[in-house]
């Protein structure tokens, strides 16, 4: 239904987004980290073009989770901390 869809991740730690960020639908991936209280305006204008996020993450996003050094998809029997 939706053949353009942008994502936007609120995030600060690893994720796997190989699962669907191929995806033929996802035209677009905005990653925003902890928005702050003028999030809502900020995210607009990025996606109306009226402001360029250009810049560099501090982190590296890994092509896979087994990249990772460490489990990034705990379950419940996990030792995850």
């Amino acid at each position: 239904r939706c053949t353009n869809t942008i994502v936007i991740v609120n995030s600060v730690s690893q994720l796997n987004l190989e699962v669907w960020i191929d995806h033929p639908n996802v035209v677009g991936v905005v990653w925003s980290g902890l928005p702050g209280s003028e999030y809502g305006t900020a995210i607009v204008d990025v996606l109306f073009g009226d402001y360029n996020p250009g810049g560099k993450l501090v982190f590296t996003l890994a092509k896979r989770e087994s990249d990772y050094g460490t489990d990034i998809s705990p379950t419940h029997n996990s030792n995850y901390v």
